[in-house]
């Protein structure tokens, strides 16, 4: 039987102290690191493996990714495909 790893992420609160843990079923970090990105917490979160840290989800991290999404409706690109 092979071992999974641990992958969980750690709510955080109003004064960024955990408030919730959500434990992921996860193959790799690469497919944690997936997960983590596509969930919204108002407080931002953390991601593990165990005690390992992996990274900080702050709440305003992907507001970029939208701007781009919108951007890309005048795209050149919608030109050539009309």
């Amino acid at each position: 039987m092979t071992h999974m790893p641990e992958f969980h992420l750690l709510l955080s609160g109003p004064d960024q102290q955990p408030v919730a843990r959500l434990d992921l079923d996860c193959e790799d970090e690469q497919e944690a690191m997936r997960i983590a990105a596509s969930v919204i917490s108002p407080h931002g979160h953390e991601l593990l493996e165990g005690n390992r840290f992996l990274g900080r989800f702050d709440p305003t991290w992907g507001e970029h990714l939208e701007e781009e999404d919108e951007d890309s409706e005048d795209s050149p690109l919608d030109d050539q495909n009309r």
